[in-house]
């Protein structure tokens, strides 16, 4: 077969300047699997496809906790297998549980070690698991986010739980806050200096590592935390998280502005609407009536979205289809119609511990891992293709797609799925403040193309190479 090939230069993260080179040999499997492809199947050019890789007890990864060479081999195979399998079965973005509990996965001025890893917090595992993920992750033509839990702290009513020597500083200063109904403590939105303590942590990451973006999850006040309040304190507490929200997206682009910054918040979020212009009427099977995180933990992801403070929203949108209060399509629909509004991307993340229940559980006629369980969530990532140009899906989570856990989805979206390559959509809306020109000496050798690379300064390149048949 001949073919033609065309090299697309891509900003990506700031390397040292190399020759860079690909394999003809590679695009030519890949133009073959293309043209292998049945009928059926729709080749997206440009969509996310994430998984949460999680730390937090152990949820995902390390599966051994300790400090050994041994321990240490295990975990780094762990990991590496994980990236292997994303790269083969066609995903191409990691997000990597690196701050769980006010702690951290790498060696940080901000916060002690994590203890799921090395067994016990404020110890140092003997290596650096976010170095290690975000140059394995690389190898693999993956983007790495880095994801943090901004402020909880722990989940046990005995705030004697964490003793190091950052812990002590905080309960002192009183950084901490505890739900009135829940084994929950977080640090305080409300203080500033927990504010500034988190803008420096993610600035330390975008500092020293080559992250292709943060996320967050939910975590934001305790559960109820001073729910008899007034609408004013309310709005407040509110204001504080907003606050921090839009902190961390300038630190984002005054020191990584290559990085992309989500935040994947609870999936029903519609007060506040009118506040920011969104009118529910557009939406006439959606109702505010839902809505748990605007009054409870004072989350507001349509302020975010509004105010331009993030670039994509990957709301928990953990119901199926067919559930009777809060069908998936109909979510992906409202918060896909909200992003695009606001010029930003909706990703949703899926709840892939949906395979561990009956379809009782799920309020749904689907449940188990299983073929139809499978084909449900197919259904729910393409009903998110259909009502978006910039479409996407993260998985939640890694151990539940090939393992240790369960195995068998992450093969069907190889197969079904994701069975064309894609790039992630790109950014349109902020620059990184730089061009890039075409490629220079472009030459052949066998089965290898060699290209002198278009990098500017320290860093290098990715490219994305087509072959196209004569």
């Amino acid at each position: 077969m001949q073919t033609k090939l065309f090299l697309l230069t891509t900003k990506t993260n700031k390397l040292k300047t190399i020759m860079q080179k690909r394999l003809l040999s590679i695009a030519i499997a890949i133009l073959c699997l293309f043209v292998a492809l049945p009928a059926s199947a729709a080749f997206t050019k440009r969509e996310f496809r994430g998984s949460w890789i999680t730390t937090v007890w152990g949820n995902d990864w390390p599966s051994v906790t300790g400090t050994s060479a041994e321990v240490i081999e295990q975990q780094k195979a762990q990991l590496i297998q994980y990236f292997n399998d994303l790269q083969y079965y066609g995903f191409n973005v990691a997000f990597f549980h690196v701050r769980s509990m006010a702690d951290a996965a790498y060696p940080s001025k901000y916060a002690p070690w994590t203890s799921f890893i090395s067994g016990t917090r404020g110890v140092s595992p003997g290596w650096d698991p976010l170095a290690f993920a975000v140059e394995e992750a690389h190898k693999r033509g993956l983007e790495l986010h880095a994801w943090l839990n901004p402020y909880r702290w722990a989940t046990s009513t005995d705030k004697s739980y964490w003793s190091t020597d950052y812990d002590i500083e905080w309960k002192k200063n009183e950084y901490l806050i505890s739900s009135p109904t829940k084994a929950l403590t977080t640090l305080d939105p409300g203080n500033s200096k927990v504010t500034e303590l988190i803008v420096n942590v993610v600035k330390e990451i975008c500092t020293n590592y080559k992250v292709d973006g943060i996320v967050f999850d939910d975590y934001f006040y305790p559960d109820y935390y001073n729910s008899g309040a007034s609408t004013e304190t309310k709005n407040g507490y509110r204001a504080n998280v907003n606050k921090m929200v839009k902190s961390v997206y300038s630190a984002i682009k005054e020191t990584r502005p290559e990085a992309r910054f989500g935040i994947s918040p609870a999936g029903v979020a519609y007060r506040g609407a009118s506040d920011v212009g969104v009118n529910l009427n557009d939406y006439p099977n959606i109702s505010s009536a839902d809505d748990w995180q605007y009054n409870k933990i004072y989350s507001d992801p349509l302020a975010w979205l509004a105010a331009g403070n993030l670039d994509y929203i990957s709301p928990q949108l953990y119901w199926n289809t067919d559930h009777s209060t809060n069908p998936f399509g109909t979510l992906t629909t409202w918060w896909n119609g909200v992003a695009q509004k606001f010029k930003r991307h909706h990703f949703p993340s899926h709840n892939l511990e949906a395979f561990n229940k009956t379809a009782a559980q799920n309020d749904s006629k689907y449940g188990g891992n299983n073929w139809d369980t499978w084909v449900e969530f197919e259904n729910q990532v393409k009903w998110t293709r259909n009502s978006s140009n910039e479409p996407g899906a993260v998985m939640f989570r890694q151990a539940f797609m090939g393992g240790p856990t369960l195995s068998g989805f992450d093969s069907f979206c190889g197969k079904y799925l994701f069975n064309t390559q894609a790039l992630a959509p790109e950014v349109t809306w902020r620059s990184t403040g730089k061009t890039y020109t075409t490629v220079k000496n472009l030459t052949r050798s066998g089965s290898t193309l060699s290209w002198s690379s278009a990098a500017q300064g320290n860093e290098v390149l990715k490219y994305t190479v087509y072959a196209i048949p004569n």
